[in-house]
């Protein structure tokens, strides 16, 4: 669950809950920008806030601030976004809930349709995230450190990535009702069938084969 800041006072809760991220990570903040779009992350249940997350347009944000960040300038364009202020509160890390932020992203995503993303990511998190991601997840520069923790600078070409999962589900399907069309087992095809409908079934039919 989400929800986009637009009150004061929501505002204010969101730097709250940030301000203590920062002060036990032990790094300094940044400056708001006017044009970011922020979330609170909301419990499932009970809809309390239990964590944050910020969308910045890249092009809002100083050239030397990329370029000493990012180690590129490439990033500067209206279609990359920076992930920021992405916290979880204390209590909620740790236990399944970095789904709720995945789905903040996946919101955003749609919305506005980035090129791509970057954002300093928790190295921890970093390794564990590529062990599925692999090579779409692209190291853009030196990991930062300080004592308590380290930031490794990331891009995500997200739409890139999203066009070829769309590809690979198109031959996924196609194989699929060859296959049950040579068991003899009819299944009718409907103009605008929905790839979510059938796309547990198709996992489930490549996992069994």
């Amino acid at each position: 669950m989400y929800k986009i800041i637009t009150t004061p006072e929501e505002e204010a809760a969101f730097r709250g809950i940030w301000n203590k991220a920062t002060a036990e990570a032990g790094w300094l903040d940044d400056p708001y920008y006017q044009e970011a779009v922020r979330y609170f992350i909301l419990h499932n249940s009970h809809k309390n806030i239990i964590g944050t997350i910020e969308f910045v347009p890249c092009t809002m944000i100083p050239a030397e601030k990329i370029n000493y960040r990012y180690s590129s300038g490439a990033f500067l364009k209206d279609t990359v976004w920076e992930i920021d202020r992405v916290t979880l509160v204390e209590g909620y890390r740790k236990k399944g809930f970095m789904k709720y932020i995945f789905k903040a992203i996946k919101h955003h995503y749609k919305t506005y349709q980035p090129e791509g993303y970057i954002g300093l990511m928790d190295k921890k998190f970093y390794d564990n995230i590529q062990r599925f991601c692999g090579s779409d997840l692209k190291k853009t520069g030196p990991v930062w450190r300080n004592q308590n923790s380290a930031l490794v600078p990331v891009y995500f070409p997200v739409k890139e990535i999203a066009k070829r999962k769309k590809y690979l589900y198109y031959a996924k399907i196609a194989f699929y009702y060859s296959y049950l069309n040579y068991k003899k087992l009819r299944i009718k095809w409907v103009p605008g069938l929905k790839l979510r409908k059938v796309k547990k079934r198709i996992d489930m039919f490549f996992i069994k084969n």
